[in-house]
């Protein structure tokens, strides 16, 4: 049976489905990239479809054409400042790419609409343009609402450092709703990290204080350099149990959030011998007074700054 194929609706679907594919990418990265660019982006996708008219190759001949088109293609749509970013753009292409094509394979194998012939892995629908630029925008329309959905869950989670004496580390924090700690004289929120997270910060002979939380070992701290820096910070448990944290004011505080980093010295570090995560996802749990400061969302306002650019929960109680 001889196939028809019309070279002007095989540029327009594939056009369509590439720049469809390309604005996800743009919206799930929070990007402002010009249409233009995405449109050039796709056209240079769309010329792979002349290889429909071309003898059958084989899957491994045509993924690596592909995989090279792929990296024109991100190259040509989006302006890059880094490797590392140019290289997060082509493999959030390369995902959304698959979740259309599993889309269009489950339409092929499934429905098998006539008119429709997949070759040398380019797709052609013999269907109307309107027909075309609705089932791709229904395409957009659900993987943007996942990728929302999966924002939502992620934003409970920041990246931060805590320096202090010129020593820093690095980990991963979980924002506990549940969590109101601040100091009771100051009034500053009050984080908690695991001691694990932050013992190469603490002096040697000051690490029995904050592993074990011993307020009877507390007169070691005289003489340490650190008596203005440490806290005893109250809190009380969901089962009405209570107790106090030994805690401690950084030098500064660092929160990557979305895309800038906000840091602020006006917050206590409490520590705790036990794990806040079970699968170490995180191992700090920060408060919201704490994020709604950074985010310039709070009265408590302290001197954070802004560069542009996680479980048991506690109480705070003053005393």
């Amino acid at each position: 049976m001889v196939r028809v194929v019309y070279i002007d609706v095989l540029f327009a679907v594939n056009l369509i489905l590439d720049y469809f594919i390309l604005l996800t990418v743009s919206r799930m990265l929070h990007r402002q990239d010009k249409r233009l660019r995405l449109l050039l982006g796709a056209g240079v996708g769309a010329l792979y479809a002349l290889f429909i008219f071309l003898p059958e190759m084989g899957i491994l001949y045509t993924a690596g054409l592909k995989a090279l088109l792929s990296v024109g293609i991100v190259l040509a749509a989006y302006r890059f400042s880094t490797v590392k970013s140019f290289l997060q753009m082509l493999g959030l292409f390369y995902l959304v790419s698959f979740a259309f094509g599993g889309l269009i394979f489950a339409l092929y194998f499934f429905c098998t609409p006539p008119g429709m012939l997949m070759r040398n892995g380019v797709v052609y629908f013999d269907i109307s343009p309107v027909t075309l630029i609705l089932a791709a925008g229904a395409c957009y329309v659900a993987i943007t609402l996942f990728s929302r959905l999966v924002r939502r869950h992620e934003s409970r989670f920041y990246s931060l450092a805590l320096s202090v004496d010129g020593k820093t580390v690095s980990l991963s924090a979980m924002l506990d709703t549940g969590n109101s700690l601040r100091d009771p004289l100051s009034g500053m929120p009050v984080m908690v990290v695991e001691y694990g997270a932050v013992q190469p910060l603490l002096p040697r002979a000051l690490r029995p204080v904050f592993q074990k939380g011993a307020a009877g070992e507390l007169p070691r701290l005289e003489g340490s350099g650190w008596e203005n820096r440490l806290r005893m910070v109250p809190y009380g448990g969901l089962n009405g149990k209570g107790g106090l944290l030994p805690a401690f004011r950084p030098d500064e505080l660092a929160v990557q959030m979305k895309n800038r980093t906000v840091k602020t010295k006006d917050v206590f570090i409490a520590v705790c011998g036990g794990r806040l995560s079970s699968d170490g996802r995180y191992r700090a749990l920060l408060t919201p007074m704490l994020i709604n400061t950074l985010s310039g969302d709070d009265s408590f306002a302290g001197d954070a700054r802004t560069v542009p650019a996680g479980h048991a929960r506690m109480h705070g109680r003053d005393t």
